[in-house]
């Protein structure tokens, strides 16, 4: 939230310098304004702080509204890689029993399908050459970007 204040307040002084500035710009073009209304200002300044407001408003709910998403995406990312690790065989055709590695040989699967990837090689081949399901390989490929 930090952040978001910071960003507003940014935002804010922004806006109002660029405001200010057109003003100034404009009674320098016609020097009859130079004497301007200070009712006028003030009221120009007070549109400008709502115009702002609802601005922020905005785009905090819209922050709110990606931040709650990002989690809903971690907890189930969280709860693939537990699925992923609990013993699950799968009998292909005629094919072994494939089942993820054990915990203590993650770090060494993760590595070896990570240098496959970075070589080129498809997740089928890489499944094919580390035993594991393709499923298991997506998702070791999809937590690294993660």
């Amino acid at each position: 939230m930090g952040v978001l204040l910071g960003a507003g307040a940014a935002l804010v002084v922004v806006a109002a310098a660029a405001y200010f500035h057109e003003r100034a710009t404009r009674a320098r073009k016609d020097p009859r304004g130079t004497h301007g209304d200070v009712d006028s200002v003030a009221k120009d300044s007070e549109e400008l702080a709502q115009l702002l407001a609802a601005r922020m408003d905005e785009k905090a709910t819209e922050l709110e509204e990606l931040l709650a998403e990002a989690d809903r995406r971690i907890v189930r990312l969280r709860t693939l890689l537990r699925e992923s690790e609990i013993e699950v065989k799968q009998r292909g055709p005629g094919g072994p029993i494939l089942q993820p590695a054990p915990s203590d040989e993650r770090a060494e699967l993760m590595k070896a399908v990570y240098q496959m990837a970075d070589a080129g090689r498809s997740v089928v081949e890489i499944a094919r050459s580390t035993n594991q399901p393709t499923g298991n390989v997506e998702l070791i490929l999809a937590l690294r970007k993660v």
